[in-house]
């Protein structure tokens, strides 16, 4: 899954271990992302991409496709870095929409979590971009350290 202010992609749901060429049949069918009904005209295009430093992200072909297809894409994210990762606000967002269910199958679970990615709205989206700034700021104040957000 994917968000941005004006962007969101289909929730990508996938069972097993997943490899570099896996990584990239998920994005090729996932991108370029859906747009908010209310983007401005001449932004459907303008988005970024950004994933964190996993190997199967990181793998040559990975990228080679990512700079045909994406050609606007942040190269070096920090490999673990939650505060700076949008969607774990979503993930957990959407933890909490279905953890009162009694789900103990993997079909349950496929078909909550698919209810809760198309209740996810944007303005939960757009207020974990508007956050961005003040986490910066906070990871200034701790001088680089986690900071908890």
């Amino acid at each position: 899954a994917g968000i941005g202010y004006y962007f969101k992609t289909q929730l990508c749901i996938f069972e097993g271990n997943l490899d570099s060429e896996g990584y990239q049949r998920i994005i090729a069918k996932y991108l370029p992302p859906d747009t908010a009904p209310d983007c401005p005209t001449g932004k459907e295009d303008d988005w970024i991409f950004i994933h964190d430093n996993d190997p199967k992200h990181k793998a040559k072909l990975t990228l080679k496709w990512l700079e045909q297809e994406a050609p606007y894409f942040m190269k070096d994210f920090p490999p673990y870095s939650p505060e700076f990762n949008l969607i774990e606000d979503i993930w957990s967002q959407m933890n909490t929409a279905i953890e009162h269910y009694n789900i103990n199958t993997i079909p349950k679970l496929k078909r909550h979590l698919k209810k809760a990615w198309s209740e996810v709205s944007w303005e939960q989206i757009r207020k974990s971009v508007d956050s961005m700034p003040t986490r910066f700021q906070e990871c200034i104040k701790a001088k680089g350290a986690r900071f908890g957000y």
